[in-house]
C-alpha cells in the first residue's frame, strides 16, 4: 500500500489509493426529475474503492490525508471529493463501516485503493478489497447486526485500482487483470445475492485515460500518451468482460435477482460535448487540486466545481451531484417507476375512448325526436392522477370534438353517429411526460324509447400518436425520448326510467361499460444508451354505475329564445381493479424485465355536471356544461355543442 503521509504523491499514489471514478460521468437532477435520493426505508449498501469512500480509510490509525485541508470533511469523515460523495447523495444517512456503531441500514464499506479482490488486509488493515469488504458484510449479516430486505439496494464500484496497479506498478497480470476484476466483481455480486440481495448495482469501468492524472497532472516520465493509449484499450476491455461476467451471473441467479451493470462511461460523449451547460467552465482532464504538486485552484468552491474533476481522478462535488442523479434515474427504472409512468400512457387512452363516447351522447342528446339533425361537440378537459404505492401522479389533458348527424324516426327511435379529433398531453410529478397528436376519434350513441322505458347504448373508438414521451434523466441537456401509438375501444349499455313532472323531468338510469386501451411497445432512447424497451401494453376494465339526468323545461326568454337549466351526475364502480401491467427492459442492459402492475386509483369516481341549454328558434341550440370528477382522481371538463334539426 501506498503511504498516505506522503507530501507529494507519484504514481505509487496513483495505482494504490485514490481509485477512479474518473470518467464516470453522470446526470444531472433537475428539480421536477426522477427522485434524487432512494426512498428512506430503503437500505442501501456500499461497496468499492476512492469513487465511494466516505472516510473508511481515514478512519483507521495511521491513515492521515495530506489534502485533508481542501478535500470534504464532514461528521469527522473525510472523502476525496470536495464534497459528499455520489453515494451519499443518493442515500441519506449513509455512514461508513468503520464509524462503529450503529451500524444501521445505510452502510458503506468502500476504501480508497480497492481493488476488486481480497486485498490483504492481514499485511495492511488499510488494504481491503471489494471481496473482503463482502466477507465483512457477511460477518455483521451472521451476527444480526446488519439485516438484508428485499427492497434494498447494493452498489458495487472498483476496477481501475486493478488496471492502474496493473500497468504502472507491475502488480497483475495485463494480459488477465480485466478478466480477472470482472470475476471478481461478479463473484462480489453473487456473495451478496447469497445474503439476501435482490437488486445489486455494478458500475462499469470508465475511461481512466482521460482523466486529469494522465494529461499533465502527474509525472509519467515522459510515457504520458503510451500510457494513455494502453489504458484506453484496458478500459475498453474491462467494459467488455464485465458485461460478459455480469451476463452470465444474472443468467444464474434466481428470477426474482437482478443484477444491473451501471453504463456511467456512456455519457462521457454527451458530457464533453456539453459541459459548459453542465456548469463545467474547465478543461474536462484538468483538475481543480493537483495530486503532484499540491496547488489548489481555489479555496471558493463555487470555483472548484467549475471543474469536473477536484483532484487528478475524483469529481467534484458538482460531478458528485450529476453522478448521484444519474444513478437514481437507473434506481428509478429498476424500481419501476418508468413502468408506473408509462401505465399513465394507457390511463390517457382509456380516458380518450370515455371522452368520444361522452360527445356521441352529448350529440344524442339534441338529437330530432323525428327527422335528421347535425350536432358538433367540443370539450377540454383534465385529471389529476393521484400517485401512490402502486401508480405515479400525474397531469392528464384533452382537448378535441366530434361533429356528426343525427336522427329520430318518431318512434322512439334516435340514434347519434360521428367523428372527430382528440389530442391532449400529459406530465409526470417526477418529471417528464408524453404528446399526444394527431388523434381522431369515432362514436355513436343511440336510445329506443318504450313509454316511459329507455334503453341506451354506444360505442366508441379513439386512437392517437403518443409522442414526446420523456422520463427526466437529471441532465437538462439530456431527454430520453420516444413515441409509440395508442388506442381505445368502448362500448355502453345503459336502461333507465323516464320521470316526469309539472316543468320537470328526470331520468335515472343503470350503466355498464366495457373497456380496452391498448398502448404499442416502443423503445425509449437517448444518445448515451440510457434507456427502456416497453413491451405492448393493455388494458380492460367493466364499470356499473348510477346516472342521473334532470332538468327544468325550458323557459322562454322571447323572440324564440329559450334557456334551459340541466344537471347530470354519475357514480362508477370499477368491476375489477382499474389497472395496467407494464414490462419493460433496460436498453442494453444486464438487468432482467422490469414487470409492474400500475394502478389507475381506486375503484369509485363520481360525477356532478351543470348545463345550460339555449334555444334559438325550434331548430337550433347551443348546449354549455362544466363537469366536475371526484374520487379517484380530481377531474375537470368543460363541454360547448351545437346541435341543428332539420
Amino acid at each position: 500500500m501506498t503511504d498516505m503521509s506522503s507530501s507529494r504523491p507519484t504514481r505509487a499514489v496513483l495505482a494504490a489509493g485514490v481509485a477512479a471514478l474518473a470518467l464516470a460521468l453522470p446526470a444531472t437532477s433537475r428539480a421536477d426529475g426522477p427522485p434524487a435520493t432512494v426512498p428512506s426505508g430503503v437500505g442501501v449498501f456500499a461497496f468499492g474503492d476512492s469513487a465511494m469512500e466516505m472516510g473508511n480509510l481515514y478512519l483507521l490509525p495511521g491513515q492521515p490525508n495530506p489534502y485533508a485541508a481542501a478535500n470534504f470533511r464532514d461528521k469527522g469523515w473525510q472523502r476525496d471529493s470536495n464534497g459528499p460523495v455520489w453515494v451519499e447523495r443518493l442515500a441519506p444517512g449513509l455512514r461508513p463501516v468503520n464509524a462503529g456503531t450503529p451500524y444501521g441500514r445505510r452502510l458503506s464499506f468502500a476504501h480508497s485503493g480497492a481493488t476488486t479482490g481480497l486485498g490483504d488486509p492481514t499485511a495492511s488493515p488499510a488494504d481491503v478489497g471489494v471481496l473482503s469488504q463482502v466477507e465483512g458484510f457477511r460477518q455483521l449479516t451472521a451476527a444480526g447486526a446488519v439485516k438484508v430486505e428485499r427492497a434494498d439496494l447494493f452498489f458495487l464500484e472498483a476496477g481501475p485500482n486493478d488496471i492502474m496497479n496493473a500497468l504502472l506498478l507491475g502488480q497483475g497480470d495485463l494480459s488477465t487483470v480485466t478478466r480477472d476484476l470482472s470475476a471478481n466483481l461478479a463473484e462480489a455480486a453473487r456473495r451478496l445475492a447469497g445474503l439476501g440481495a435482490k437488486t445489486i448495482f455494478v458500475n462499469d469501468i470508465p475511461d481512466i485515460q482521460s482523466a486529469p492524472a494522465f494529461n499533465g497532472d502527474l509525472d509519467l516520465g515522459g510515457q504520458e500518451a503510451a500510457v494513455r493509449t494502453a489504458l484506453g484499450v484496458l478500459s475498453a476491455n474491462g467494459r467488455r468482460d464485465l458485461r460478459a461476467a455480469l451476463g452470465t451471473l444474472n443468467g444464474k441467479l434466481g428470477a426474482d435477482t437482478s443484477v444491473v451493470t451501471v453504463k456511467l462511461n456512456e455519457l462521457l460523449a454527451h458530457v464533453a460535448g456539453n459541459a459548459k451547460a453542465l456548469g463545467f467552465t474547465q478543461p474536462l482532464t484538468k483538475s481543480c487540486l493537483n495530486l503532484e504538486t499540491g496547488a489548489l485552484c481555489s479555496t471558493d468552491r463555487a470555483v472548484q466545481d467549475q471543474y469536473l474533476f477536484f483532484d487528478s481522478l475524483h469529481l467534484t462535488g458538482r460531478g458528485q451531484a450529476l453522478e448521484a442523479a444519474y444513478v437514481a434515474s437507473l434506481v428509478d427504472q429498476v424500481r419501476g417507476g418508468a413502468n408506473l409512468r408509462f401505465a399513465r400512457l394507457a390511463d390517457w387512452s382509456m380516458d380518450a375512448g370515455s371522452r368520444a363516447a361522452d360527445l356521441a351522447h352529448a350529440g344524442l342528446e339534441g338529437a330530432p325526436r323525428d327527422g335528421f339533425g347535425l350536432f358538433a361537440q367540443v370539450m377540454a378537459g383534465r385529471r389529476q392522477a393521484k400517485g401512490g404505492a402502486g401508480s405515479a401522479a400525474a397531469d392528464l389533458s384533452h382537448h378535441g370534438g366530434l361533429a356528426g348527424i343525427s336522427y329520430g324516426d318518431g318512434e322512439g327511435w334516435r340514434v347519434a353517429v360521428g367523428a372527430g379529433v382528440l389530442n391532449g398531453q400529459g406530465s409526470f410529478a417526477a418529471g417528464g411526460g408524453f404528446k399526444a397528436r394527431k388523434g381522431g376519434i369515432a362514436a355513436a350513441a343511440g336510445e329506443r324509447r318504450f313509454g316511459d322505458f329507455v334503453l341506451g347504448a354506444s360505442t366508441a373508438y379513439a386512437w392517437t400518436d403518443l409522442k414526446n414521451i420523456t422520463r427526466a434523466t437529471g441532465i437538462p441537456t439530456l431527454r430520453p425520448r420516444g413515441q409509440t401509438e395508442g388506442e381505445a375501444h368502448r362500448i355502453g349499455l345503459a336502461a333507465g326510467w323516464s320521470l316526469r313532472g309539472d316543468g320537470w323531468f328526470m331520468l335515472p338510469a343503470l350503466e355498464l361499460a366495457w373497456q380496452k386501451a391498448k398502448v404499442l411497445g416502443y423503445r425509449e432512447t437517448d444518445a448515451a444508451g440510457l434507456g427502456m424497451d416497453y413491451g405492448t401494453t393493455r388494458r380492460t376494465d367493466w364499470t356499473a354505475g348510477l346516472s342521473l339526468r334532470a332538468g327544468l323545461e325550458p323557459v322562454s326568454l322571447g323572440r324564440g329564445v329559450s334557456l334551459q337549466p340541466l344537471l347530470s351526475a354519475r357514480y362508477v364502480r370499477a368491476l375489477d381493479a382499474p389497472d395496467t401491467d407494464v414490462t419493460a427492459t433496460l436498453t442494453d442492459n444486464t438487468a432482467r424485465p422490469v414487470r409492474v402492475t400500475a394502478t389507475d386509483g381506486g375503484r369509485d369516481r363520481g360525477e356532478v355536471a351543470p348545463e345550460l341549454r339555449l334555444g334559438l328558434g325550434q331548430s337550433l341550440d347551443l348546449s354549455l356544461s362544466y363537469a366536475r370528477g371526484f374520487g379517484a382522481g380530481a377531474e375537470d371538463k368543460a363541454r360547448l355543442g351545437l346541435n341543428f334539426r332539420f
